[in-house]
């Protein structure tokens, strides 16, 4: 035995060495280029010392974002801005007179929201409906994505795209270069952009913003500031990317282990650009395994199965394309999404387009043909084929209105779902959106056809203190979405947000807010309402730190009875450190148990803590518990108690390198869940992942944890990028 793990040990050892080695060796060979402008040469190094970015014009009057809007900020900044015809560069000097607090973390892409960081936001269309969002820290690690109208990110983008940092004893400096073919944008003789640059403070909790953001003036995509490029070098992109993986899985049976499966898959997905603003995606025998396993969710006694976020890439980009509108007031939502592609579960090819035409029309669409969608009663899956089409086109500021379509055919069923969705902008400090959705489904075995609809409303009002929205939303018994999430149907809603804030004068509390979010809804199918009303308190405050209180008295009506679910809640998070960081919360109250012919009433707690603790720039952990329990009022008796506890650590070799543990104990099921992965990724595509899990279950008898279930995989694809 001990032979044995000896020799996975340096197995596992040489791979590593391999790997560090490969890490250097590619970044020797693949260095950033050095980016030319018209006038002069950049080598981006992440020094600002090249003449021509001081003969360009210097942006350095940032206002603060938050805690406060348009407060002069504790430390300076300047932003030096060039183009040419091939890239947009961009260069921050941030000052910091505590330049040895500045947090950074030697990471993967796209896991900044701890650290000191500089932004930049394009929107290449200057229509206010979406911009690119290109983020770098103080070690000049990347994280890109989008921000939609509301101003919520998404990082699913992933571009390629260059950056460059350096630390000394005032501050750091970033130099970045963005390719015009990782952008999207209209091919004519000038290009006029908006553009925003930010920069984030972490001890200090501020957020700096460049130009200065009003909040009675509208959306944050309207206060851009204004560029004029030339025409861009017209660039097709050409991606191609081939993929290899190998998945070996083995489990126990009555003491045996045997290889259930065991096979070699070798895939290929592309992305073709017919112009710079119409993009074409295809992927055919794809791994669609993502590299990191689901985060424990509670799954008994839920009304609805959990949601899960997708992570597959070929989903990934693109989704703010399938949002809808309408659907924003109110803290629980039944129709918040209209496509939700980990229905798709295990598709053999998919298609992706998405595209500009004119200055103010744009299409989406997806294709998949899923081979697991449904298992019949023989045993066999049954497929199906998705198809998603979504049109939208530009209104006056930042408003649009748009038409969207979600079906799934299979032999046996089909569902269909088609619509329209608007925002319109009243003024600066108010808008309203809206959303009507039809839905025909013929459910499995069973030839009725049934036919339904899906409205909702908002009004919506923001400025500095005040923030108030006002809606209703209404989805009949026979609404149906098979591609998208639908949580619960029959139901009319009328829910209202509002938010009042405070800014003291003083250096411990920054920003205070009395918050209500509720709804008032009615059970269209017993007839009777249900209400949800919480009440609470938020403070911030420096060191990334935040504090809430509240109340809720909350109803709810299943199997014909309205039944309370009242409850108090605590929770908060903070930094104090850039080593330490904390976050947890409470609630406490009464609950009922979900059973379909006799509901019963209880009491219940519920709990969360996550620990993240960064004692090395290279190593973090991250270790979250999550606990429930339920009891029930009549004779004090405990129904269940539920608890998971689980640890993530990374050690990051460099910002190509990690290895990655994770362990999770799950006390109701009696299971533990162990990972280890090892990921290279140097630029988007061109990755080797190697992972290995182990699945333990307690014996009984013995009370003791045994594995149940092995496996291992190997993934490498490269991006052939022309």
């Amino acid at each position: 035995m001990v032979s044995h793990v000896h020799t996975l040990l340096c197995k596992l050892m040489r791979i590593v060495s391999f790997l560090v080695l490969l890490s250097d060796v590619t970044k020797a060979l693949f260095a950033q280029p050095s980016a030319f402008q018209a006038s002069a040469l950049i080598a981006l190094d992440g020094i600002v010392n090249e003449d021509v970015w001081n003969n360009n014009t210097v942006y350095e009057t940032f206002k603060t974002l938050s805690p406060d809007f348009g407060v002069t900020p504790s430390e300076k900044t300047r932003v030096y801005f060039l183009s040419d015809k091939n890239y947009i560069y961009v260069a921050f000097r941030c000052d910091d007179r505590q330049a040895t607090t500045i947090r950074k973390t030697l990471t993967k892409r796209d896991n900044l929201e701890a650290d000191d960081w500089v932004s930049v936001e394009l929107d290449m269309f200057n229509a206010a409906q979406m911009s690119y969002l290109f983020r770098v820290n103080s070690l000049g690690i990347q994280e890109d994505g989008t921000i939609n109208q509301d101003t919520k990110e998404d990082l699913s983008f992933d571009a390629t795209w260059y950056s460059a940092a350096t630390i000394d004893s005032s501050g750091y400096s970033i130099e970045i270069a963005i390719p015009f073919n990782s952008l999207r944008f209209l091919q004519t003789d000038s290009i006029t952009i908006g553009v925003a640059f930010q920069r984030s403070i972490a001890r200090t909790s501020e957020i700096l913003m460049f130009p200065e953001y009003f909040p009675d003036r509208g959306s944050r995509l309207l206060q851009r500031q204004i560029i004029k490029l030339k025409r861009p070098q017209q660039t097709r992109i050409f991606e191609i990317i081939p993929s290899y993986t190998f998945a070996a899985h083995k489990t126990k049976n009555i003491g045996h282990w045997q290889r259930i499966n065991s096979n070699h898959d070798f895939g290929i997905s592309g992305k073709y650009g017919f112009s710079s603003d119409l993009i074409f995606d295809f992927t055919y025998n794809p791994d669609f395994s993502h590299i990191e396993t689901d985060v424990g969710q509670i799954d008994i006694n839920v009304r609805s199965s959990p949601l899960y976020p997708e992570k597959r890439a070929f989903f990934l980009e693109g989704q703010e394309s399938f949002q809808i509108a309408g659907n924003n007031a109110g803290y629980i939502v039944h129709f918040p999404k209209l496509v939700n592609t980990r229905n798709i579960a295990d598709p053999l090819w998919g298609a992706k387009v998405e595209g500009k035409f004119g200055a103010k029309n744009n299409l989406s669409a997806i294709a998949a043909w899923d081979e697991k969608s449904y298992e019949q009663p023989n045993g066999k899956p049954d497929k199906a084929l998705f198809s998603i089409v979504r049109y939208r086109r530009t209104a006056r500021d930042d408003g649009y209105w748009g038409l969207g379509y979600t079906g799934k055919t299979m032999d046996s069923s089909f569902n269909h779902v088609a619509g329209l969705d608007g925002r319109y902008r009243i003024n600066g400090t108010s808008k309203i959106e809206m959303h009507t959705f039809f839905s025909t489904t013929e459910q499995v075995n069973n030839d009725k056809t049934s036919n339904g609809y899906a409205y909702g409303l908002d009004y919506a009002f923001i400025n500095r203190r005040l923030e108030l929205q006002l809606g209703v939303r209404d989805v009949s018994e026979q609404f149906h979405t098979q591609t998208g999430y639908l949580p619960r149907n029959g139901i009319l809603m009328f829910p209202a947000n509002f938010s009042y804030s405070f800014f003291p004068d003083t250096s411990f509390v920054q920003k205070a807010s009395v918050v209500y979010f509720g709804h008032l809804a009615k059970d269209r199918f017993v007839n009777k309402y249900e209400t949800f009303n919480w009440l609470g308190m938020e403070i911030y405050m420096p060191l990334q730190s935040w504090f809430f209180f509240g109340g809720n008295y909350r109803t709810e009506v299943y199997a014909n009875r309205l039944l309370n679910k009242s409850y108090w809640g605590v929770g908060g998070s903070t930094q104090p450190w850039k080593q330490l960081a904390f976050n947890t919360w409470m609630h406490n109250g009464r609950q009922f148990y979900y059973d379909p012919v006799n509901p019963f009433s209880g009491k219940y707690k519920e709990i969360e803590m996550i620990l993240t603790l960064k004692p090395m720039e290279k190593l973090s952990s991250e270790t979250s518990l999550y606990y429930q329990d339920f009891i029930r009022t009549s004779n004090d008796s405990l129904v269940y108690e539920f608890t998971i506890i689980r640890n993530k650590l990374v050690y990051q070799f460099n910002q190509y390198l990690f290895l990655r543990g994770i362990g999770e104990y799950n006390a109701f099921y009696k299971k533990m869940d162990l990972s280890v992965l090892l990921s290279f990724t140097y630029n988007v595509g061109t990755v080797v992942f190697i992972g290995y899990g182990n699945l333990l279950e307690r014996d009984i008898p013995e009370r003791q944890y045994k594995p149940v279930k092995h496996s291992f995989f190997v993934k490498a694809s490269y991006n052939i990028r022309m």
